[in-house]
């Protein structure tokens, strides 16, 4: 929701107050006035869009409430809300690491200092 209020406020306080159209110059390169513009030499056409930033952005925060449905949809495993559960996968955690240090014994891996 931010991204989106980020972007309302960028486009309405920065995008839309961009100047566009064109802009006289003189032969010296000099900016003229409105009232000067017949005698300009050349003329600079400004046209602001969206840039590949902008555009990155505005993809990454439509993919994001994408990751947040698929959130909401996803379950979590039944471990983090059954303590029985939690305490079985816990005593099945230790006898693996016991198990393990058994076999690094074995195999002469374990060194004392």
């Amino acid at each position: 929701l931010m991204a989106i209020n980020t972007w309302l406020t960028y486009m309405g306080s920065c995008v839309n107050n961009f100047y566009d159209g064109f802009v006289p110059y003189s032969a010296n390169g000099e900016i003229l006035l409105r009232e000067n513009a017949a005698n300009a030499l050349n003329y600079l056409d400004f046209n602001w869009t969206e840039g590949t930033g902008l555009i990155c952005l505005i993809i990454a925060t439509f993919l994001k409430i994408v990751d947040i449905v698929c959130h909401f949809l996803l379950p979590t495993p039944s471990i983090t809300r059954n303590h029985a559960e939690q305490v079985e996968y816990e005593k099945l955690s230790q006898q693996d690491s016991d198990n393990d240090e058994a076999l690094q014994v074995e195999q002469g891996q374990i060194f004392e200092a």
